[in-house]
């Protein structure tokens, strides 16, 4: 009955947590390579 409701509730969830992942892994990577602060660092 219910298994409809609880097959798309758990699709979206995983389709959120994917998203957040790669948005997280885009945002570390532009802070790695296009922040002008870690040139003056030394890091980059």
């Amino acid at each position: 009955e219910a298994q409809g409701k609880v097959m798309l509730t758990m699709m979206v969830g995983m389709a959120m947590t994917e998203s957040v992942a790669i948005y997280a892994l885009v945002i570390s990577l532009v802070m790695l390579f296009a922040n002008p602060i870690v040139k003056l660092i030394g890091l980059g």
